[in-house]
């Protein structure tokens, strides 16, 4: 049987309801001594530490088709070699040269054109595989936005309705930012920039939102997955075009207890898969020094950031050298 998805350019836009999981997107050659991988697993082995794929030159034949086998189901996506150095070359070299092969007996068109071994890319996902293929094709690429209500997570009664009364008539961070700006309060001389920064970089006349929607962990993950493989790959404009859109994300969802949760699963996923003086790195400590007072009612916060002690130390670097 021919692959399913024969694909010039590489992907499509993902189906309405689908979203990349948490799982890492590097093989096997990249995974911790443990070797095991779960759903539940928040950092893409290899990511944190500054490196890139060692740079293995293909000397493919561009012209050639190459069949890749996505993810732990392996699905089959035809795609020109053209395809994957559009992305960059570095991509294109570690898929193409460092990833594990297997005969695939497919009944392909033009079989002379196309590779014979199939390319094993189990630890990519579908989606986020799709939405690279997009990017490659428009220079951009879509996540539909499912309406997903926000499940109630840790915090006593309490503490829910004191973060409701500090937050009252505010329901978006762009929002908290502009009343933020407007008092007089004492505060740190380097932090009171940050409150009108993200106003000023995003447009005063979209602070008020009549319904802003609710946001989930699930709606921020396919971009910051798609933003640790622009990082790692050094795929050109990928990276800033997903910090964009995960701005526009954060900054315009509905400001409630329980999003302070889901923003604190995006801050460690982040703080895993990066390293110091990244550029989303440095806007995720910017909205945490705006909603901290008011998310860290919610425990999730709390811990995430406590956990990354050293995150601590890279905030007060970054505020001595503004």
């Amino acid at each position: 049987m021919p692959p399913k998805n024969e694909l010039s350019p590489l992907g499509q836009m993902s189906s309405p309801g689908q979203v990349p999981s948490s799982d890492p997107v590097l093989p096997d050659d990249e995974i911790h001594s443990s070797g095991q991988i779960t759903p539940s697993d928040t950092e893409i082995p290899g990511s944190n530490d500054g490196t890139s794929p060692a740079a293995e030159q293909t000397d493919v034949n561009p012209a050639l088709k190459v069949v890749v086998l996505v993810g732990m189901t392996e699905e089959p996506f035809l795609i020109p070699v053209t395809t994957l150095t559009n992305l960059s070359q570095q991509f294109a070299d570690y898929v193409l040269v460092r990833l594990p092969t297997k005969h695939y007996n497919a009944d392909i068109d033009d079989k002379e054109s196309v590779q014979e071994e199939a390319i094993i890319f189990q630890h990519m996902d579908v989606p986020t595989f799709q939405l690279l293929g997009d990017f490659q094709f428009r220079r951009d690429y879509n996540v539909p936005f499912l309406a997903a209500p926000l499940g109630q997570q840790m915090g006593d009664p309490e503490a829910r309705v004191e973060f409701a009364q500090y937050a009252e008539n505010v329901n978006s961070v762009l929002m908290w930012s502009k009343w933020l700006s407007q008092q007089d309060l004492d505060v740190d001389r380097m932090v009171r920039p940050f409150y009108g920064e993200f106003i000023e970089e995003f447009g005063a006349d979209t602070i008020d939102i009549p319904n802003p929607p609710d946001t989930t962990f699930d709606h921020f993950l396919p971009h910051a997955k798609l933003y640790v493989l622009a990082i790692k790959f050094d795929i050109t404009g990928l990276g800033e075009l997903t910090i964009r859109k995960l701005m526009v994300l954060i900054l315009r969802a509905h400001l409630t207890f329980d999003f302070a949760g889901e923003f604190a699963q995006l801050a460690k996923f982040i703080l895993l898969n990066t390293g110091k003086d990244d550029a989303l790195r440095k806007r995720i400590y910017k909205i945490r020094t705006l909603v901290v007072n008011l998310f860290m009612k919610n425990p999730k916060f709390a811990a995430v950031f406590q956990e990354f002690k050293e995150f601590s130390d890279e905030v007060l670097y970054m505020r001595v050298h503004q």
